[in-house]
């Protein structure tokens, strides 16, 4: 797996483009920051792909979540943690 930030030229949001996911694909799959939810997690992982169906997409992004916290050794809260893993 691959993280790569990308940082929107007019808004200053970052994003983290996640690749060599088992199932990806041709699937882009990122984290964005949002809000921090009841959960106390303050990231959404988001997919986009015309081929798959939505169940595969969101078994996709149950998988990069997994990757994401075997990557760092625990469970994910922060975006800041997601951005440092890219780095």
């Amino acid at each position: 797996m691959k993280l790569n930030t990308w940082t929107h030229p007019s808004t200053g949001a970052q994003r983290v483009y996640i690749s060599g996911l088992a199932a990806q694909y041709g699937a882009k799959v990122w984290v964005e920051q949002q809000p921090i939810d009841t959960f106390g997690s303050d990231f959404i992982i988001k997919a986009r792909s015309e081929s798959h169906a939505r169940g595969e997409a969101g078994n996709l992004l149950n998988e990069a979540e997994q990757a994401i916290n075997e990557l760092a050794g625990k469970r994910v809260e922060l975006f800041s943690d997601v951005l440092a893993l890219a780095k």
